[in-house]
């Protein structure tokens, strides 16, 4: 259905348009005839219904297309510059945190277009994590599914990941320098 409109509006616009240019250039008495019946249809009315074809088509985007949208940008942001801070914290109610440096000094992270982030080390040694991104809230990281807790599109120096199973809360905040 969401295919159907804007070829609709787009064939109204096409018959509209080449409707007031035969009617305008060609000095026929037909086209007179035509433009007398259509005195009543001003710039106005014309801009109108130009203006209400446009929105149909515009609004005809499903919600899905919207949310890729997001999602291609987030990940565009993900992938546009190395990530040299990556901490892990996992917290258990009522015992102490353990924090895991993913990312330590010297090293940095590359997400690649290929579903890994690769983690690069001081002496070339490398590891890898897949991921990917079904949402532009939610990434799926070393097989485990995160909420993003930022707007990616607005920081784009750091973000946090959170999964919370049961009384287990994990976290992974990526940070650029």
């Amino acid at each position: 259905m969401f295919e159907i409109i804007p070829l609709f509006s787009l064939l109204i616009l096409l018959f509209g348009f080449s409707y007031m240019i035969l009617a305008l250039y060609l000095d026929t008495s037909f086209c007179n005839l035509k433009l007398r019946m259509m005195k009543g249809l001003t710039f106005r009315t014309w801009m109108f219904l130009l203006t209400g074809t446009i929105l149909m088509g515009l609004s005809s985007c499903s919600k899905e297309t919207v949310d890729n949208i997001g999602r291609d940008t987030a990940l565009n942001i993900i992938r546009s510059n190395k990530w040299f801070d990556v901490v892990k914290t996992t917290t258990v109610a009522g015992q102490a945190d353990v924090r895991v440096t993913l990312v330590g000094e010297g090293e940095n992270m590359e997400f690649k277009s290929n579903g890994y982030a690769y983690v690069y080390g001081t002496e070339g040694e490398t590891s890898s994590y897949s991921y990917s991104m079904p949402t532009s809230k939610k990434m799926v990281f070393d097989n485990v599914e995160y909420d993003i807790q930022e707007n990616i599109i607005q920081t784009v120096a750091k973000f946090t990941l959170v999964n919370t199973a049961g009384n287990i809360t994990t976290k992974i905040e990526f940070r650029r320098r």
